[in-house]
């Protein structure tokens, strides 16, 4: 199961080991990048974290981030991510937010 930007602040029912992933667009040439701010950790148990490259590597382009994730036992979490720069102090860019209920 994949969830991308169209999927921001939706509601999402898995069973204790199901896998999703996050896909949402990134341009770290740029200083912007996603992080992720905030999860329930014993509901949701974080797989992997990747970057993916634009294949037509021009400056400026954006590649993708995934974060691949695993539900863990029954409950509810909020997967909150940002996106902005690191040495930026003021709000992110952009936020994304996903309600996972499992059981």
């Amino acid at each position: 199961m994949i969830f991308t930007e169209s999927n921001d602040g939706a509601a999402v029912e898995l069973r204790p080991g199901q896998p999703f992933t996050v896909r949402l667009a990134e341009n770290p040439t740029t200083g912007y990048r996603w992080r992720i701010e905030d999860w329930d950790r014993p509901v949701l148990a974080l797989a992997g974290d990747e970057y993916h490259a634009p294949e037509d590597l021009l400056h400026g382009a954006s590649g993708e981030h995934e974060w691949h994730f695993r539900a863990r036992e029954p409950g509810a979490a909020t997967l909150r991510l940002v996106y902005g720069r690191s040495w930026s102090k003021d709000n992110p860019a952009r936020t994304y937010s996903l309600s996972v209920t499992v059981s």
